[in-house]
């Protein structure tokens, strides 16, 4: 299996990582991971067909990819990315036989059927005009050209790669290519965990490889597809392996996720404890601010009720007087009623009025 590792000089800056994602593999800082075997696959199986081509590497990073391809035979490599600083460190890199240009992939400087075989891995969902980029790879391939090209797979590709615009399903990118080709054969790329036996420093070249289970569907990650006029037999599969210490460190990230997760999910039940709270006090608020509000038409009543008290107080103790003072004449005139003399004048008083009567009655 082919070793690649390039020096950069220049830490992460390279890889362009946000959030955690680079939006490119550079070697020297990601060696012996998953994303170095799946990038080396691809350019692996490409090698199969570059001798003695000319070759565009659209999309060429710092560079490892072309040089895989001029020492598998190619005549001469064109490698172009958009990133003046990548470009630096892959002419830094570059063997002879490689030519490394800043280019962009909607608007090639090269004349009609200029290569024979353009190879285009991991950077057309990079860009927003992917119509524009497959017309101009496909202006510059001879008639007898080849293409080969990659992208991940929407359907079970992991999401929200802040660098990605676009990710094609394989019915995409069939359809894509199949109106600009006149043959297209796409290829599925898995990643599968492998138990090997070897001596020490045993290359696995010539490995026997048994399959265990048949990958399906679901399992592919990335889609390759092989696009031109005519295309040449099927290869046989390509396996590039790594070292199985990154399950390990996917482990501990996933490890380190779940106590982030933890962390985030208590801090968000206080968060929501200090925002339940912090309503309930304004509820108060509102409520003292509305008394304070009333508080000087209160006071204004309370004025108004206490000037009012005084000649109601006076309107209340006459009244109690006047009562007293028709109880004590009742219980006068109950008294005389009661006494003997009342009883016994009573018939004159009665005479009395008749005698009075008539009198009133003729006046």
């Amino acid at each position: 299996m082919t070793r690649v590792i390039a020096s950069t000089g220049m830490g992460g800056r390279l890889s362009d990582t946000v959030g955690g994602v680079p939006e490119r593999f550079v070697p020297a800082e990601m060696h012996g991971e998953l994303v170095e075997a799946e990038h080396v696959a691809r350019y692996s199986w490409a090698t199969a067909f570059c001798g003695s081509r000319r070759v565009l590497d659209a999309g060429c990073g710092t560079g490892y990819g072309a040089g895989m391809l001029r020492a598998a035979g190619a005549t001469e490599v064109v490698a172009v990315d958009l990133s003046e600083a990548v470009i630096e460190v892959a002419r830094n890199d570059a063997p002879e036989g490689v030519v490394c240009e800043v280019g962009d992939l909607r608007s090639l400087s090269y004349p009609d059927d200029s290569f024979d075989l353009v190879v285009c891995f991991e950077v057309i969902e990079h860009v927003e005009e992917q119509d524009r980029v497959l017309d101009e790879l496909a202006r510059v391939l001879r008639p007898d050209g080849l293409l080969l090209i990659s992208s991940p797979n929407r359907g079970h590709y992991v999401p929200g790669n802040p660098h990605h615009r676009h990710e094609y399903v394989p019915l995409e990118l069939r359809e894509a290519l199949e109106s600009r080709f006149g043959a297209v054969r796409l290829l599925s790329q898995h990643a599968m965990l492998a138990s090997a036996i070897s001596s020490p420093h045993e290359r696995f070249d010539r490995a026997r490889t048994e399959r265990l289970v048949e990958p399906g569907e679901q399992d592919e990650i990335y889609t390759l597809a092989i696009a031109g006029t005519a295309l040449p037999p099927a290869s046989s599969p390509m396996v590039a392996l790594t070292q199985f210490l990154e399950i390990r460190q996917w482990l501990e990230r996933f490890q380190g996720q779940e106590r982030v997760l933890d962390e985030q999910a208590r801090s968000l039940a206080e968060l929501e404890t200090l925002r339940r709270e912090r309503r309930e006090a304004l509820e108060r608020l509102a409520e003292r601010e509305q008394t304070l509000a009333e508080l000087p038409v209160l006071r204004e009543r309370l004025a108004q009720a206490t000037a009012a008290l005084p000649p109601l107080e006076e309107r209340v103790a006459a009244l109690q007087a006047g009562l007293a003072e028709q109880a004590r004449a009742a219980r006068v005139g109950e008294e005389m009623r009661a006494s003997v003399s009342w009883r016994i004048t009573a018939p004159l008083r009665a005479i009395k009025r008749l005698t009075r009567s008539p009198r009133q009655s003729g006046g």
